[in-house]
């Protein structure tokens, strides 16, 4: 068999050698144009980085630098989200707590003294109560949030809130319970 000759287009230059294109490939990346179009990309990249942690941590930045609260704002209002008080779980301690017996013959009554140990204001956390019966059966367990307190949902910092709550236990007899502060 003949070998094939390739047939070239007269208006068709024949293919560089491939270390003209890598010299070629090479000399656009170190042209002004492209390093400053790549300039341009790492700032908007920057930008977007920022933006990004700004959203992330917007309650902290509310609390720890007011005065970016304003810009906060219109990119709350523009990302449907909402500057909320901080959460810190570690600086609000369950102080004390007692089930007592209700004015119903199958209610208590639920006291827990929240206090803020943080030098800011914190939201106020949801109380995880536990009933148990005399055997150490569990006769139920809530998550009770600040709504069901009917308290605000807000501790000021170093201070303590008080939070009451009536409830009953229909047939069970409760003689103990567990109470924890979380966020959810």
């Amino acid at each position: 068999p003949r070998p094939r000759k390739t047939k070239v287009h007269p208006l068709e230059e024949p293919a560089a050698p491939s270390f003209v294109r890598e010299a070629e490939r090479n000399a656009r990346w170190q042209s002004s144009g492209m390093r400053a179009l790549l300039a341009v990309i790492a700032l908007l990249l920057c930008l977007m980085l920022a933006g990004q942690a700004a959203y992330h941590y917007r309650d902290w930045l509310a609390v720890h630098h007011p005065e970016t609260r304003p810009w906060l704002a219109q990119m709350c209002t523009l990302a449907q989200c909402r500057i909320s008080p901080l959460k810190r779980i570690d600086d609000v301690v369950v102080d004390s707590s007692s089930l007592s017996r209700g004015a119903a013959p199958d209610g208590y009554r639920l006291t827990v003294l929240l206090r803020n140990r943080s030098g800011v204001a914190l939201a106020l956390p949801s109380i995880d109560l536990s009933l148990t019966d005399a055997d150490g059966s569990l006769v139920a367990r809530r998550a009770l949030s600040p709504s069901d307190f009917r308290v605000g949902e807000v501790i000021a910092s170093r201070s303590e809130v008080t939070l009451n709550l009536d409830l009953s236990t229909p047939g069970r007899r409760v003689t103990g319970y567990t109470v924890e502060a979380f966020y959810p």
